[in-house]
Parts: structure tokens; C-alpha cells; sequence
């Protein structure tokens, strides 16, 4: 968030000869930065509310409940093509970083919240063996085990699928158990709904694994009561209870929410004041400060109301911080506090009105701190609610009771803390001296008299590897020299804090938490050498990787142009110029690889500017880079790359040189009449703009356009002088009105296309979904648009792509992360989440020229890059399967090669439970399996003792699997000469596990989805759905009289790492060849027994049971039946 301008350009792309066509060159602009803030929200704001304006919180609830039903898999496809190169992973993304983006001796990652540190080194006597935490803004929790020095790393640990928020806004360490951290979730300071509140995160092992407290409490939505925009919760602050850790407190926007069981339940909101939003005098009650202090084994609660107090178009309802004070009470036993008191007053030394509950208050924003040696002493730092500036510093030596005014703005030397202070604020006494704060601005000043006066302890050249804009400190083992520091540039670290000018190293080498607009790849990204990618990022203008070698790695980036980065491209021939954009359509080139001086590249159209034409903060343009260089007019040449370039404002703009060229009209021309419908205006701002514009993969000739008030288009004839429009919007009779912030096309039919809806289906009801299909006839005369979201939760989209070697493999990007179907063109598509991709919000998704590579663009986790499959490939069926409303019978398969090994559990001709065995069911042509079924006989389970179980099987029927469209699994089998066909459905104790092929040992799996032997007693086995903390067992044995005889469980994962639960046997059921379309057995299904799983490793493990009173443990692994592919799942 840097007002300053970087611009520096660092590396070289390719040393080559520059491909740019002859021309006069203007240099380029100098662009200049807007506030932040003020265009994103307004942008936002417009795109999740047109056309109502409207937003209902009960969207987002519904949304999450849709998200939880999906599966997390990876997309089919065959990799065999990657055998040659090692580059890229077929099984998941690989993270590019920027881990971090270099500009000059800056080594800038995103922003960081908060930072706490372990109260003792993990290995004793070491000091840079200490655990710390960074949270970051869209990026999830990062942790440390080797603070602090300059060799300091951090890994990511709430990338799990079952997390639905990675905004963390506060940490907070259990001040009686340092490995319980809780990381309140969404962002207080400044978002979207998309970076709101889901749950409190809390982490009982030191961060290896969480869980979500409050799931249902702590939502992503802020309840409407003052206003309708689309405004977000956030948990902003965290306290345990010191005397009591069961004990929790939790700030959020709308007040105080209390647990008295570790987080199991909550009571809430509870208000410090009289002026909730069901008063006669509604204020916000945004909480900014919260403390739980111990004085003599009592605790005492001192809790910081601090709305910001100057509306946002965001957020309208902001001057209404009447309620701004600060407020204490004692921590009850249960309920709500009762007794609060406003300590922060007029009589003992607030300004007025403090806390009255008047609009448009004196009080802005409010962050407290107390002295870790002694609870009295409290400090408060208050932010003037219009400029944002700091009002001044108060301290209390007598737990507020009274206060003393300390530092105002004129107390501060060196440069100026700056006026967004709404945004950046925060205090911090030092653990050794009570007079001894630090303090968060623009800058980090200190001050060593009790708040009185402060200096600046950053702003001059020996820092200059300091990112502005300070959130977080924390000091290191109790060391007052030894302070972290978190900002919009990511975490630093100084062993000497005390010093007046100390010197702090960024510590960002291995975070990956940049905020990308947009990227570009290299041609050929996964057998490229070297391998580019380029990305336009907020707050840190355009960067570039250039990596050797292989394998793909995050790495550091090299900061290349801007303050802001918005689009980027890669001209891909000669790889030697680069286009990228700051804010409003302020384009340029660099023309001799990315570290050559740029050009300017922008059009007429008042590039950077608010005058010109009516164009996006994020106005976007595209360059044609699929183009047959050995083909005469494909918008590629040989000797002179790719050159055809558009650009969208409220119309279109094309470029047929490369944008070169001494004047703007000399490099661009308007090729299109106004493509809005010219109504989106708020205000005297008119956003009717385009959002989106993409040339047609298999010719430059056709383009598609997307405007921000639902208007789609195709054009024709481009780069020819004549280009003509054809409006496909169709009076939004199918597709939604809403904002279309995405559009593509397929790969190879150009009039076939596709666009992401943002907003939400409730302000179209007649027309939801946010992914659609248009198909038209050769020049659009006719076209037909078809909803394809299928289940796709109700979240806005942003961008779409599809596979150009599998034409039916779609992918969304949206604010919830990336998703994806493998057969768009079915009925209904089904979508699944991309297994492994942090739940990150996605702006952009790029593929290359060559289509070897997708990368995926995220909000505050970098750039991620997957090598795209270039054939359909068998999906793998491994899981529990079922027939709807047939509740009492399944099927498990185990999926190898081309081979299934299913059981079927069910009834036989007399009721009883049996079981039969497919044999082997191999591929088959048309992708179906097919094997003979066997019932089989054995030795009695308590009998089986290191010998072979089962007797010779006899073939009873045959049997055929097919896999449908919609995902279900056909089952279709002659037995005892009855035919009969089932419709089946994959099934697990919770999320459904997403398995894939492997070659090679499982041993590090984590999931143990799969069917497991004891290789010395075949005939016997078990089937393992793995989802979460619980296993689902499927036994298959023999009874007392040798008979199949099978039972069920549910583990649950137990503190020692063990699986265990109740053994259920069904007494009888519907015989197998009568089931038709009711419950095959009674529930509940009776407990028998009882059961346990523990693992060695992902191979091994050990199962242990208590079944008519007979108590064993066996040996088991997984069983390898075919090859040379086995599964793992995830």
C-alpha cells in the first residue's frame, strides 16, 4: 500500500534481440496510485449488488451450505505427455510464490495482520529455535519453528480443505498452554465479504492440525441492521482467559462473543453499551481492542469499541461510531458480562462526547495495550475518524480509571505517521520496561517515556528494505531488543529494537502471499528453459519469475513496474515484450525483455486517469498469442511475434503494431460503439465499463466481451479494419444481468462461449448460476444461452477457462477458490472444488501458447501453475458407493490400473447378511468394467489364525460398472439368473475423499481411503472411507458357521492418534434380488462390538476388535492386486 512508486526495473527476461516492430517510441507514464481502498470498494460494491443494490446476508449462509456439499478431487486427464520433463506436477498445483517479490533491497511479501510468539524457545538455550505465527490477509496461517534470524522459514498450516476462510485478522497463544493457538478469521481491517469471518480457528498440537470453533456463529456476513451493502463480518480479536483458559472471548464487528467451554458453544453478541442495533439509537460495535488481565487470579475484561467513523461506500453505515470508548468489566462465569463501565470519558480525560452515542463522534478507530509486568498500566492510541490521522495517545496507570493525554501528532519526529491510520494502527508495550511502546502508523515509532514522545524508527535509507504500513509486533523470548514486525510488505525481524535507527531483515522467503490481479506465462511453460511467469499484483506492481532448471519452485520474483500491477501479458514468440498496466488503462512495454526501460503502450482513452473514456479501475486488455507463426495472417509472425492487441473501456480498442508508436492514436484505435447497457451509475459514477474482453483461442478474428452490467458481446472481423458487433446479451432473458467479470471460448469452435457472473443468483432469481454456455451460428445472428453452474455454490465468479485438449473440462475461478467440471456439456454439470489449491479468492487464470500449463492468480497466496492433461482418462471409482433411498446395501471399490476390486454388501435369498465378491472387473472399450461375481465360504472370523480364510468362491452371475455423466456409477448384474441394474452414488463419512493413480510406495499417505488384507489370511479384508477425523470400516468375514458375514463402522480419530468406535452388524434384511427402492434393513443397525485402526504409515497399520466377546488384532496393509497404478486419496 505503498504511496510511493516502484518502478524500478530489475531483471532480464531472455537476452535477445527485441522482436518489436519498427517504430517511434514514447517513453512511458509515470503512474500515479489511488488511495486504497476507495476504487476497490466501490468496485466490489457494485459488482456483488447489481442490479438491486441489494445484498442479503442469508445468501452467504446458503452459499456455504452448497460449498460443504462438493467434492474436493483432481480434474481426469491423461500426463503421459510429461514423461519427458519433471518441471510440473500432474498430482496438484505447484506455488510459484512470489516468495517474496525483490524490488531494489526490498523483499516485500502481502500483508500480515498479526504476529504472536511462543513464550520459550522450542529447543532450550537456542534462541532461534522459537515457534511464531503471521497471519496473513487472505493467506492463512504461517508458521515458524526457527525464529528469529535472517535463516528464519515459514510454512503454511490451514491450507485444510475443511477451513472455509484463510482471512485471518488476529492470533492469540493460550497464555497456560503455548501449542493452543486460536486465529480469528476475516479481515477487520479493510475486504470484502469474500475475506469475511468463518468460524475462530483453534490448534491444540502447535499449529500442525485445527478445527473450526463457532463455524455457525462467526459467519462471513454482517448482519444488515444498518445498512444493505454487501458488508462482511470479521473476528478482529481473540482473548483467553488467563485464570481459566476454558474461558474465551472473541471481538468481532458486531460485538463480543463469549465461550465458557474452550469454543465448543458461544453466547453472543454481548454489547459493552446501550447503544446496540435494536436501540432507539443504533451504533456499529466494531471491537478494535480487547484484553483479559489478571489481577490477583480475577480477570477483568477491557474491551475497545473503534468504528472508523467515516463512510465507504463498502460500508455506509461507519459514521455511526457513537459507541466508540473503551469499556471494562469483570469475566463472568457464564452469559454475557454484566457491569461495563465506559472508562474512557470526558471527566477523566477523553475529549467529549466520547462514547455518547452521537453520530459523527470525535472517536475513530481505538487500539489498547497493557504491560505484560503489571495490568494497571494501560496505554490507548485513538484515530481521528475524517482524516484519519492519530488524535493522540492516552495512558492509565490505574486500569483506566483515569487517564493522562500523552503524544499528539506534534510528539512524533521523522516522517509523519501518515493518515491511514483507520487501516494501520496498533500498540505494543515492551516485556521489560512499562514506559517502553511501540507503535504502528505508516511508519514503526517507539517511544521510551510512557507514550509522551515517539520517533520514527524506519523511514530513512538505512531501512529502505522495509515495507510502510505497519499491523503487527511482537517481541521474541521476552528480549526487548528482539522484535517481529508484520506489514503490508510481509514479516521483519531486529535484535536491536532499542536503538534509534535498528536494522530489520525481511523474513519473507518462503511466504507466499502476494494479492495478483493477473499474470501471463511463457510459451511452453513446462518444458520452457527458462520458465516465465509474470503477474500484475496489488500494492506491488508487476513482477516476473524466471526460473531454470527443473523442478518448478516458488521462488523470488523481481519487482519490474508500478504501484499497482493490473493486466499482464507476455508477447510468447520471442518472449522480449512484456505488457503490463497500473490503475484505469495505463499500459506499457518493455520491449527488450522486462528489465529493458518501457514504453508507453496506452491508448487515447486518459490512461490512469478519471477523464477519457468511462473505463474499470481494473480496465483490462488482451493480446492474441495463439497464432501459427508458419501462417500467413494468424496475428503471429515469425520475425515479428505476436502483435494483435485489444482493450476494453465502455467500448473496444484494438492494436494491430504491438502498440508501438510515438502517440496513442498511432498505437490504438476504437473499433466498437458503446458495448454497455450505460446504466450502472452510483451517484455521479458511472461504472458501466468493459470488465472483461478475450480474444477467441483459434483466431484473432473473434472476441468476446463482458461488461460490468451484464452485457455480452462477440466480435468479428477484428484486425481487418472492419470489425462488426453482435450483442448476445439477449435482454438478459437467460443470461443473469448481473456484472460478467469473465468470459472465454472454446478452444475450437470460436462461437461457442463462456462468462463468470459475479453478484448473486437472489438479485436474478429467474435466471441464478454463475457459469454460462452461448452457442451461435457463424456470424451470431442466433444464439442460445445455457446455465451450466449445475452445483455450483451461489459465490461470484471472476474468471472461466477451458482445456483446450478437453474441450468439456471447465474451470471457474471465484472469490471461494478454484472449481471445475469435467463434462460441461452434460444435463447438469457437476462441479468439484481443485484438490490441494488453498481456498483462496482467484482473479485470473492463464494458459499458455502451447497449452501445456494453467496457472491460477490468487488473492494473498501467489501464483500456482498445473500441467493440463491432453486426454480424458478413467477417473478413479475407489469409495463407498449406494442407491439412493436403498439405505442397508453397498458396493466399496478398490480402483488399480484398469482394474476395480468391488464387494457387495447385502442380503441373501434368506435375509441374512452376506456378501459377494466381483472378481477382477476389468476395463473394458467403452470405459465400462466388467467381472464375474463370487459368493464365498471361510473359516469363522475368531477361527482365522495366519492361514488362508475362504474356501474356493463360485462364479454366480456376471457384473458391468459404467460411470455417467452426472458422476453416479450404473451397476448392472445377472445373479442366480435375475438381471438387475442399480444407479449408485459415491458416499463417506463426510467430505467425499478424492483419490488418484500413483506408482510407487504410499507409505507418506495421510489418507487411507482404500481396501486393506492381511496378505497371510486372504479372504478376508476390509474397506477404509477416509473423510476428516473419520474412517467408515466395511468388514467382510465369515460367521460362527463359516457363512460371509459383514459389519460396519465409524471411527473416530482419538488424542493418541488411534481410529476407534462402535462394530454394527445388521440382524437381517431385504434379499438382495428384492430391494426396490426402500430401506434394506432396520435402523438403527445394532452395536456388536467394537473396533479400532491404527497406522504405522500410510502402508501399514493395525486392526484391533471386540466382536461375541472375542477380542483380536490383525496385521493389515493395503492390498495390491493390479498395477502398474495404485490409490491414494486425499
Amino acid at each position: 500500500m505503498s504511496p510511493r512508486l516502484l518502478i524500478l526495473p530489475l531483471v532480464l527476461l531472455l537476452a535477445a534481440c527485441t522482436s518489436m516492430p519498427t517504430a517511434a517510441f514514447e517513453p512511458a507514464p509515470q503512474p500515479v496510485k489511488d488511495p486504497r481502498g476507495v476504487p476497490i470498494g466501490e468496485f466490489l460494491a457494485s459488482v456483488y449488488t447489481y442490479p438491486t443494490g441489494r445484498f442479503d446476508p442469508r445468501w452467504l449462509e446458503a452459499a456455504r451450505v452448497q460449498d460443504r456439499q462438493l467434492a474436493k478431487a483432481m480434474p481426469v486427464g491423461d500426463f503421459a505427455h510429461l514423461k519427458d520433463t519433471d518441471a510440473l506436477d500432474p498430482n496438484g498445483f505447484t506455488p510459484l510464490g512470489p516468495q517474496p517479490i525483490q524490488d531494489g533491497l526490498d523483499l516485500n511479501a502481502g500483508r500480515i495482520n498479526d504476529i504472536v510468539v511462543s513464550p520459550q524457545p522450542l529447543i532450550p538455550g537456542d534462541p532461534n529455535s522459537y515457534r511464531a505465527f503471521a497471519a496473513s490477509d487472505g493467506g492463512g496461517v504461517w508458521r515458524s519453528e526457527n525464529c528469529c534470524s535472517a535463516a528464519t522459514t515459514w510454512e503454511p498450516v490451514t491450507d485444510d480443505a475443511d477451513i472455509e476462510s484463510i482471512a485471518i485478522g488476529d492470533l492469540e497463544i493460550d497464555p497456560n498452554n503455548p501449542d493452543v493457538i486460536y486465529a480469528g478469521t476475516g479481515d477487520l481491517r479493510f475486504g470484502t465479504w469474500a475475506f469475511g469471518a468463518a468460524g475462530v480457528l483453534k490448534s491444540v498440537d502447535g499449529g500442525d492440525s485445527w478445527e473450526v470453533l463457532g463455524r455457525d456463529v462467526f459467519v462471513p456476513n454482517y448482519p444488515a441492521a444498518l445498512s444493505t451493502f454487501s458488508q462482511y463480518q470479521a473476528v478482529g480479536k481473540v482473548a483467553v482467559d488467563p485464570n481459566n483458559s476454558r474461558k474465551l472471548a472473541v471481538g468481532t464487528k458486531t460485538g463480543l462473543y463469549f465461550s465458557y467451554d474452550a469454543g465448543s458453544s458461544w453466547t453472543g453478541p454481548c454489547l459493552t453499551n446501550p447503544y446496540g442495533p435494536s436501540s432507539a439509537n443504533p451504533h456499529r460495535q466494531d471491537i478494535t481492542g480487547l484484553l483479559a488481565l489478571n489481577f490477583a487470579g480475577s480477570t477483568t475484561l477491557v474491551a475497545a469499541v473503534g468504528t472508523r467513523g467515516s463512510a465507504t461506500p463498502v460500508q455506509p453505515d461507519l459514521d455511526r461510531n457513537g459507541a466508540n470508548g473503551i469499556y471494562r468489566a469483570p469475566m463472568p462465569a457464564a452469559g454475557c458480562p454484566v457491569g461495563w463501565q465506559l472508562i474512557s470519558r470526558p471527566d477523566n480525560g477523553w475529549p467529549a462526547n466520547t462514547g455518547a452515542g452521537i453520530a459523527f463522534g470525535p472517536i475513530g478507530r481505538i487500539e489498547i495495550a497493557a504491560a505484560p509486568q503489571d495490568p494497571n498500566i494501560l496505554y490507548a492510541e485513538a484515530i481521528d475518524p475524517q482524516s484519519f490521522s492519530i488524535i493522540g495517545l492516552w495512558r492509565s496507570s490505574d486500569a483506566g480509571n483515569s487517564w493522562q493525554a500523552r503524544a499528539t501528532p506534534a510528539q512524533f519526529s521523522g516522517c509523519e505517521p501518515g493518515t491511514q491510520n483507520w487501516y494501520n494502527a496498533g500498540i505494543t508495550v515492551s516485556p521489560s520496561n512499562v514506559d517502553d511502546v511501540v507503535l504502528s502508523a505508516w511508519w514503526l515509532y517507539r517511544s521510551t517515556d510512557g507514550a509522551a514522545t515517539f520517533s520514527n524508527q524506519l523511514c530513512s535509507n538505512d531501512n529502505a528494505t522495509v515495507h510502510i504500513d505497519q499491523h503487527a509486533r511482537a517481541f521474541v523470548g521476552g528480549d526487548p531488543n528482539r522484535l517481529l514486525i508484520g506489514n503490508d510488505g510481509g514479516v521483519y525481524y531486529t535484535d536491536e529494537a532499542s536503538l534509534p535507527r535498528p536494522r530489520y531483515t525481511p523474513l519473507n522467503l518462503s511466504i507466499n502471499s502476494i494479492e495478483f490481479y493477473s499474470g501471463d506465462l511463457i510459451a511452453n511453460f513446462a518444458s520452457a528453459n527458462p520458465r516465465v511467469v509474470i503477474g500484475g499484483a496489488q500494492d506491488n506492481g508487476t513482477s516476473s519469475l524466471v526460473q531454470f532448471g527443473d523442478p518448478a519452485v516458488a521462488d523470488v520474483w523481481q519487482h519490474i513496474y508500478g504501484g499497482d500491477g493490473i493486466t499482464t501479458r507476455i508477447e510468447p514468440v520471442f518472449a522480449q515484450r512484456v505488457y503490463m498496466s497500473s490503475q484505469r488503462g495505463d499500459i506499457v512495454a518493455s520491449i527488450n525483455g522486462a528489465n529493458a526501460p518501457e514504453v508507453n503502450a496506452s491508448g487515447p482513452w486518459g490512461p490512469g486517469e478519471t477523464t477519457g473514456d468511462r473505463k474499470s479501475f481494473l480496465m483490462p486488455f488482451d493480446l492474441y498469442k495463439y497464432g501459427d507463426t508458419a501462417v500467413a495472417d494468424s496475428g503471429c509472425a515469425g520475425n515479428a511475434g505476436c502483435n494483435h492487441l485489444i482493450a476494453g473501456t465502455y467500448r473496444v480498442w484494438e492494436s494491430t503494431n504491438g502498440a508501438s508508436g510515438a502517440s496513442a492514436a498511432a498505437r490504438w484505435s476504437a473499433i466498437s460503439p458503446d458495448l454497455t447497457k450505460n446504466n450502472l451509475i452510483v451517484g455521479s459514477d458511472n461504472r458501466s465499463v468493459i470488465q472483461s474482453i478475450r480474444f477467441a483461442v483459434s483466431t484473432r478474428r473473434v472476441a468476446m466481451v463482458g461488461t460490468l452490467d451484464g452485457n455480452v458481446w462477440f466480435g468479428f472481423g477484428l484486425g481487418t479494419g472492419a470489425a462488426s458487433w453482435v450483442n448476445v446479451t439477449g435482454n438478459n432473458a437467460v443470461l443473469p444481468n448481473r456484472s460478467i467479470l469473465g468470459v472465454a471460448t472454446d478452444p475450437q469452435t470460436p462461437t461457442i462461449g463462456y462468462a463468470a457472473v459475479a453478484g448473486f443468483g437472489a438479485n436474478t432469481p429467474t435466471t441464478p448460476g454463475h457459469v454460462y454456455q452461448v452457442r451461435c451460428n457463424a456470424d451470431c445472428s442466433s444464439f442460445s444461452w445455457r446455465d451450466v453452474s449445475g452445483n455450483l455454490p451461489d459465490v461470484p465468479a471472476n474468471v472461466v477457462v477451458v482445456n483446450p485438449w478437453l474441450p468439456r473440462q471447465v474451470f471457474v475461478g471465484t472469490d471461494w477458490g478454484l472449481y471445475y467440471t469435467d463434462n460441461v456439456e452434460a444435463t447438469q454439470p457437476i462441479w468439484q472444488r481443485f484438490l490441494g489449491l488453498p481456498r483462496a479468492m482467484i482473479w485470473d487464470i492463464a494458459i499458455d501458447r502451447g497449452f501445456t500449463t494453467m496457472a491460477v492468480f490468487t488473492r494473498s497466496r501467489g501464483a500456482w501453475v498445473w500441467p493440463l492433461p491432453r486426454a480424458a482418462s478413467q477417473p478413479n471409482l475407489t469409495g463407498l458407493w449406494t442407491a439412493a433411498g436403498e439405505d442397508g446395501w453397498g458396493l466399496s471399490l478398490a480402483h488399480q490400473g484398469t482394474v476395480l476390486a468391488p464387494a457387495w454388501y447385502t442380503y441373501d435369498a434368506s435375509g441374512r447378511p452376506a456378501w459377494m465378491l466381483i472378481s477382477g472387473a476389468a476395463r473394458q472399450a467403452d470405459g465400462s468394467y466388467t467381472g464375474d461375481v463370487y459368493r464365498f465360504t471361510g473359516t469363522p472370523f475368531a477361527q482365522i489364525n495366519g492361514a488362508p480364510a475362504n474356501q474356493p468362491g463360485t462364479i454366480v452371475g456376471s457384473s458391468r460398472f459404467s460411470l455417467q455423466d452426472s458422476g453416479q456409477l450404473r451397476f448392472d448384474y445377472t445373479v442366480d439368473n435375475v438381471s438387475q441394474s442399480k444407479t449408485l452414488q459415491r458416499v463417506a463419512p463426510g467430505p467425499i475423499p478424492a483419490c488418484q493413480f500413483v506408482s510407487g510406495s504410499r507409505a507418506g499417505a495421510s489418507n487411507h481411503t482404500d481396501l486393506w488384507w492381511n496378505p497371510a489370511e486372504s479372504g478376508w479384508g476390509l474397506h477404509l472411507t477416509e473423510a476428516g477425523k473419520l474412517i467408515f470400516v466395511a468388514w467382510y468375514t465369515y460367521a460362527s458357521d463359516g457363512k460371509p458375514m459383514w459389519l460396519t463402522a465409524v471411527l473416530s480419530r482419538q488424542a493418541d492418534g488411534r481410529y476407534a468406535g462402535a462394530l454394527n452388524r445388521p440382524n437381517a434384511g431385504t434379499p438382495f434380488l428384492q430391494i426396490n427402492g426402500g430401506l434394506a434393513t432396520s435402523f438403527p443397525v445394532p452395536e456388536v462390538g467394537s473396533a479400532a485402526l491404527s497406522f504405522s504409515d500410510g502402508e501399514r497399520g493395525t486392526f484391533s476388535y471386540t466382536l461375541d466377546g472375542v477380542s483380536q488384532q490383525k496385521a493389515i496393509e493395503r492390498l495390491v492386486y493390479a498395477g502398474p497404478q495404485q490409490t491414494v486419496c486425499q
